[in-house]
This record gives structure tokens, sequence and C-alpha cells, in this order.
């Protein structure tokens, strides 16, 4: 086994030595988005039951696997043209997505209902080893089955038994990498989408870019739109001038097909038709400029309480919390902590009301 210490100026030796293991049958621990991870080639039967063989999986639990493009997806999933708009909007990013498997694979990487998940990130060593190697690679945690995620080489290195450590070709050690969750899974097996595992907290999340504050607006729309059935789902967005909101506003408005969203300051109202799991109604507010309470008042307020609706509202605070204060929404707030790292805390507000349909 040998470790060889992660460092950036060396990407393109790490992916070379990487993707020269995995093309012999190696089996290599390597840092993600998420914890520390077991690489294979995922095309490689022998080396998919080295990984079984490490982490004693039981029978029926599938593999996910990375891919570097959403073509290469596509080689072994059935993805449906509707399918790929949505995909191409959450990916690269933070997300698993769980298709019907094309059976081209082995059997082992699919799960009992023969679906495989899907991982596409921003992570440039892992876009370089499957550049390398033509093939995806397996995206499966490193710790034991049931165990907790690994986070450090050296815990990986106590915590696993030596015969597991055996087994062992290549670790790339990149230090203790920051605590995360892991990825959202969204399960697109069937016609609805389905989430299946969430990768946030309840309350808040620290973000260090526009990206990240935009993968955290697609999340929460994923997580929460089905509970909004039969209710419009709104957005109450929260916080001072350059904390995040209209960057928030425009994550949601890439995953509903919108590439433009115009800036509504001056004009306090845009609205917008689209097509989204059963939503067809945008509408974008900014009340940082509303004067008083009647210029509040000739807003069309009743297209916000349009059932088929979706409702980002910028600077909830200047009266329209106590508008919406009967409905279901998403209150957003949103604190800077730096020039780039922002806390966002969430809660559904009047929940009950949605318990209760």
């Amino acid at each position: 086994m040998q470790i060889i210490k992660y460092s950036e100026s060396s990407l393109n030796s790490l992916a070379d030595n990487v993707s020269r293991v995995l093309r012999s049958g190696g089996l290599v621990v390597l840092p993600t988005d998420t914890v520390y991870g077991l690489a294979v080639d995922a095309t490689n039967l022998g080396a998919i039951e080295k990984i079984n063989q490490f982490k004693s999986r039981p029978q029926g639990v599938g593999i996910s696997f990375f891919v570097n493009s959403l073509e290469m997806a596509m080689r072994y999933a059935h993805i449906s043209s509707k399918q790929l708009l949505l995909a191409d909007k959450l990916l690269p990013g933070p997300f698993t997505v769980i298709f019907d498997s094309k059976q081209i694979l082995p059997k082992s990487l699919e799960s009992e209902r023969h679906t495989v998940g899907v991982r596409f990130i921003k992570d440039e060593l892992i876009s370089q080893i499957i550049k390398l190697l033509d093939n995806p690679i397996t995206a499966t945690s490193s710790n034991q089955h049931g165990q907790n995620n690994i986070s450090s080489i050296n815990s990986f290195l106590t915590q696993t038994p030596k015969k597991k450590l055996d087994l062992i070709d290549l670790i790339i050690d990149a230090g203790s990498l920051p605590v995360k969750k892991p990825s959202t899974v969204v399960d697109w097996s069937e016609d609805k989408i389905k989430i299946n595992r969430f990768s946030l907290p309840s309350q808040s999340v620290i973000t260090k870019s526009e990206s990240e504050t935009k993968d955290l607006a697609k999340t929460l729309m994923l997580e929460n739109i089905s509970k909004f059935d039969g209710f419009p789902m709104i957005f109450s967005l929260i916080g001072d001038l350059g904390c995040g909101k209209t960057i928030f506003s425009k994550g949601i408005a890439k995953l509903v097909d919108l590439p433009h969203l115009k800036s509504p300051s001056y004009q306090i109202a845009c609205e917008y038709k689209i097509d989204f799991m059963g939503k067809n109604l945008l509408n974008h507010w900014d009340l940082y400029f509303l004067r008083d309470e009647d210029e509040f008042n000739s807003l069309e307020i009743a297209k916000i309480k349009q059932k088929s609706s979706i409702s980002l509202i910028e600077w909830g605070q200047k009266g329209l919390d106590t508008f919406i204060f009967e409905l279901p929404h998403l209150r957003i707030v949103f604190e800077n902590l730096s020039l780039t790292e922002r806390r966002i805390s969430y809660a559904i507000m009047n929940q009950s009301f949605l318990l209760k349909t």
C-alpha cells in the first residue's frame, strides 16, 4: 500500500498514478467532495468485488459511480430527454441522481430495482482520473459498512482492520477534510422525482461561493417542492444588501429553466411562465425600494397565492411576512460572514398546514 500526499500543484501526476492503479484493477482511497472514498474502475467486476469484500456490504445495495460528463452517464443509464434537462441543471453538483440501469456495468453496482446512482461533481482530480481511464469510477465512502464516514487518513488507518487494509493499493492523503453531509439523493427511476437522502442540516449551512449558494437553492427546492402540492411555494428571502438573496434566486431560476432572471429592483415584481413539477408560474419580487403600505397593497398579491406558483420574495421582511403569515412558506435568512462566506438559515413556516393535506 502506497500513500501519496495530495497537492494541487501535482494534480496531473496524482491523476496518472491513480488511473494506472485503477486500470490494473486496484483499489484507491482518495478525497471526494464529501468524505474519503473508495475508487475502482466501475467497469471492472473483479475490482468491484474487492470493494464489496472491503466494506462487507449486503447484497442488493448498489454502488454509485462518478462520471465526468452527462454523455458518459448516458452510456450506462437510461436518461430521457426530460430527465437530461433537469440533470443538466443539477450537475455537476452535490447530488446523486438515480436512473434506470442499461445493465451494461457489473450487476453488483445496481440496486435490487436495477437502478444506478450517478455522481458528477466539481472536482479536478476526479475529473482528470476519469478522463485518463475513460471509464466511470466508484463513488462509495471508505468506511466499513454501517460505520461513520471518514474525513482523514489517520482515522481511516486507525479504524480499518489490518486484513481490510491489505486490500488497498494506493491512498491519496489530502489531510483532514471539512465535515460535510452526504450528497442529496434524487431518485428519478420512476416518473416522479423522490428525494431519498437530504444533504443539508435542518437549520443552516455555510456557503463559500456563489456556486455553493445556487446549489443550496436547488437542493432546498427539490427537497421541499413535493410538500407544497396544493399550495403555492413561497421563498421569503431575508438579509442585507449583497448577502446572496439574488444569487439564491438565480439558482432556483436555473433549475426551472430560466437562463436569465431579470433584476426586479426598479419595478419590484417580475413574473415568468414555467413548467416544473406541477408549477407553472414563477414570481420574483424585490421589495427593497418598496416605499409604503399603499405601494405594497398595489402589488398583485393574489399571484403568489396561486397554488401552481413559485414565489421568490427578496427583502421579505418588508411587509410581506405579515401577508404570508397564514401561508406555509420557506423563510430563508442570509448573513455575510466574510467577502465569500455566508450563513444561510432556513425553516418551513406554518408547516402544520402542509401536514393537514
